[in-house]
């Protein structure tokens, strides 16, 4: 099933390192090559981040944000491409190439790296005990975070933990607890690996401890464990590192909001998520996005630009306000986890647990930086929970696919979506598995409604 994204791992490794010089699978790549010393692991945990955001459309490259925003009510497209039509009509193809090689083959062929780093290390004698520690910490990070977004786009997913492929041609999907307990499991060593700071002074463009403890507080609201989900939010919010930035300076490199970015790739002084928004106009904002905000919201004035195609207004996504251009002076970066998903986590987290008072605290530090009034004190706990779900809505907009797994956990999704997408059916919130994948794999079944 994963053959040909072995190979993939063996031309990315060897394109952004020179110390990978075998043609071999990259699970016969002796451990003394890759991983003799620590400069050439620190390396290979390097190429963990380049699939993810190397080429437009890559799994953070834009088609997070696009493929589950058009599968969601929050983006239409301009394109008449199917790859992208399909998700806007929850339509999708099992040959669709943006699911198939653009998603689920990206994210596997990183979880391939992930586990070649974590073999490597294990195997190899010179790598300094510290070293170990903060690559493989960086490591399980990252195989958590691509299993989070694979588990919650494609239900029960095989779950290679190793590099032999001949293994896991033939894996069958694993269910669903038991990703959640891998991810839980790696998001807590990458915690006790990592340090505190980052890697560089006022760069967060790879994971510390404080990342690995926003995602687990996203894994365990996920979950529906609120008490877990609190003391890890809590945890991020109280730990000096943070704080909510004025709206025009969330998404930028220097802001104290970020907890972890990608960086652009090469020149670009753009993002991907940028670069399809504003400049290609490919892929807009949704009526039932733009009348979702209240009177009022800045966030509608900071966070939308108007573009005009063929004389008719339309809005885009304005989260990041650089679309073109290339040289050194970079401002932002795809930005992965950031302190306002923590303040709303909490609230939802202590809302569900009858903490209503906290949880309007928590509402309120969102809501106030977007110029909207406080919540009422009166308010009931199923009407704090609806207004969590809406202000998800819009602070987390075109944001890797923030509401269409909002609303596929809420379990409201025929309710929300269904009546507002035609031809709508239940078994739509699932996306289908690569139908090539199907035919290797005689252990694999498609999800329900595919063919």
């Amino acid at each position: 099933m994963f053959r040909r994204y072995i190979f993939l791992i063996t031309l990315t490794l060897a394109g952004c390192t020179k110390f990978v010089e075998v043609a071999e699978p990259i699970d016969q790549i002796p451990s003394n090559v890759v991983f003799d010393d620590d400069t050439k692991a620190a390396a290979a945990v390097r190429g963990l981040y380049s699939v993810m955001i190397s080429a437009l459309y890559a799994p953070f490259g834009g088609s997070l944000s696009v493929c589950a925003g058009l599968a969601s009510d929050e983006l239409i497209t301009t394109s008449t491409l199917v790859d992208f039509t399909d998700f806007q009509n929850n339509a999708i193809s099992t040959s669709n190439a943006k699911s198939g090689s653009g998603l689920w083959g990206n994210l596997y062929t990183t979880i391939y790296q992930a586990n070649a780093v974590l073999q490597g290390l294990e195997n190899s004698p010179n790598v300094t005990p510290a070293a170990k520690l903060w690559i493989g910490g960086e490591a399980h990070f990252c195989r958590a975070l691509y299993y989070f977004y694979l588990v919650n786009l494609y239900g029960p997913v095989p779950m290679p933990l190793t590099t032999d492929y001949t293994t896991n041609t033939y894996l069958p999907r694993t269910s669903i607890d038991s990703v959640y307990n891998l991810i839980i499991s790696d998001l807590q060593t990458a915690q006790s690996n990592l340090d505190n700071n980052y890697t560089a002074p006022g760069n967060r463009v790879r994971p510390n401890k404080w990342a690995a403890t926003a995602l687990l507080a996203r894994v365990y609201l996920y979950r529906q464990q609120w008490q877990a989900a609190i003391e890890q939010s809590t945890a991020v919010i109280n730990s000096g590192y943070y704080a909510l930035e004025p709206l025009n300076n969330v998404f930028l490199n220097a802001g104290k909001e970020n907890i972890l970015q990608l960086v652009s790739p090469g020149t670009n002084l753009y993002t991907w998520d940028a670069y399809v928004f504003v400049n290609l106009k490919a892929h807009l904002a949704s009526n039932l996005l733009l009348n979702s905000f209240e009177e009022g919201d800045n966030r509608k004035t900071s966070w939308l630009t108007k573009v005009t195609i063929s004389n008719t207004t339309y809005y885009a996504p304005y989260k990041y306000k650089v679309s073109v251009g290339t040289g050194t002076a970079k401002t932002e970066n795809t930005t992965l986890l950031r302190l306002g998903e923590q303040y709303l986590i909490r609230a939802e987290a202590y809302a569900n647990a009858g903490d209503i008072a906290s949880a309007r605290a928590d509402l309120d530090s969102i809501r106030n930086r977007a110029g909207l009034p406080l919540m009422t004190e009166s308010i009931t706990q199923q009407a704090l929970l609806d207004t969590i779900l809406h202000e998800r809505r819009i602070e987390l907009f075109s944001e890797l696919g923030h509401r269409w797994l909002d609303v596929k956990r809420s379990g409201k999704a025929d309710a929300i979506f269904g009546a507002v997408k035609s031809g709508w059916t239940s078994t739509d919130i699932l996306f289908p598995l690569p139908m090539t994948d199907i035919q290797r794999d005689p252990n694999l079944t498609q999800n329900e409604g595919y063919n």
